[in-house]
């Protein structure tokens, strides 16, 4: 099955989804927090070598967002 996260905040969601043999999709709007949930998929990775960091499409950055005006 495939995860979709919109929120993906600190990457719990993708590292669970992984771990259960799942894909995700994760989105983030802040780089911030994208920076850190790509972190935290490398030391997943790190832990266990069976954890697959490389999934295509694991974070994506939102570049084109429209906003309310």
């Amino acid at each position: 099955g495939l995860v979709l996260d919109c929120f993906a905040g600190g990457g719990t969601t993708a590292v669970a989804a992984r771990r259960l043999g799942r894909r995700s999709l994760n989105l983030e709007l802040n780089s911030d927090y994208l920076a850190a949930a790509e972190a935290r998929v490398a030391n997943a990775h790190a832990s266990d070598p069976k954890f697959d960091p490389e999934q295509p499409g694991l974070f994506s950055e939102a570049s084109h967002v429209r906003r309310p005006t």
